[in-house]
Formats: C-alpha cells, sequence, structure tokens
C-alpha cells in the first residue's frame, strides 16, 4: 500500500472510533447534530438538556438504583397561513397562534427570542421545523 492510502485508512478508523466513542457515551454533540441533519435544521437550533445523573451508578447512595432516563425529542414548527403565524409544539398534530420572539408570559411587546423562533416576518409559509429541543424524562419503575 501506498503511503497515501495507508493515512487514509487510518483517519477512516480514527472517525470511526471518534464516532463510536460519542455514540457509546450518549454525546451533546453527536444527539444535537443528528436531530439537525435529520430535522433540515440548524445546529444552532436544537437545543438539549443536561441529562441528570441521579440514577448513576457512582451517585449516592452508591448502587444500582434501578432507574433510568429516556430522551424526549420535541420539534417546533412554524407555519404562517391566513395571515398568521402559528407554531406547534407537537409535531403539527396542535397548533397555537404564535407571533415569533415575544414570550408567551408577557403581553408587552418584551422579546424573548429563542433559538427556535423564526425571525419575525420570516415564518414560513409551509409546516417547518425550526427547532428541536431533547429533553430528558425520567423512566417509570
Amino acid at each position: 500500500m501506498s503511503n497515501g492510502s495507508e493515512s487514509t485508512v487510518a483517519l477512516v478508523w480514527l472517525v470511526i472510533v471518534i464516532m463510536g466513542g460519542m455514540w457509546l457515551f450518549d454525546s451533546e454533540i453527536l444527539n444535537r447534530g443528528w436531530q439537525a441533519l435529520k430535522n433540515s435544521t440548524s445546529y444552532g437550533s436544537v437545543l438539549m438538556a443536561d441529562k441528570p445523573h441521579d440514577c448513576d451508578f457512582l451517585t449516592a447512595p452508591i448502587g444500582k438504583k434501578n432507574c433510568d432516563y429516556d430522551k424526549v425529542v420535541t420539534k417546533v414548527k412554524w407555519w404562517w397561513t391566513d395571515d398568521v403565524s402559528k407554531r406547534s409544539l407537537d409535531d403539527g398534530k396542535t397548533w397555537e397562534v404564535r407571533v415569533p420572539g415575544t414570550c408567551d408570559y408577557d403581553t408587552s411587546s418584551f422579546h424573548c427570542r429563542d433559538a427556535t423562533d423564526p425571525r419575525i416576518g420570516e415564518v414560513p409559509t409551509t409546516p417547518t421545523t425550526t427547532g428541536v429541543y431533547i429533553n430528558w424524562q425520567r423512566e417509570k419503575d
């Protein structure tokens, strides 16, 4: 084999080992990257909560705790229809009227844009995933 092909094979193996390690340890980079790719959105529009550690073996009291957390993925979709912008947090099953960049809890014009909101005036005309939230839910015992 030539030196160039040996280095290519070594690089491919290095990438495989790194990706395998990231998958094995449930990497945030891998999860966010996969959800961004899967939902055709940007990496910055995928927000991931820290995984709780209260079920880990070494958390007090030390030992097996018979619990675990499941990953819960919520897609945020936006759609402009009938001169109204709408948002869905359940993959388009239900829609709520909402102006992007405005807070649900504040009736003033205070803006609290998050990474999943399209810019005001840029809401898509077809249901489009603009962001993804990755949270953790404790499994029922």
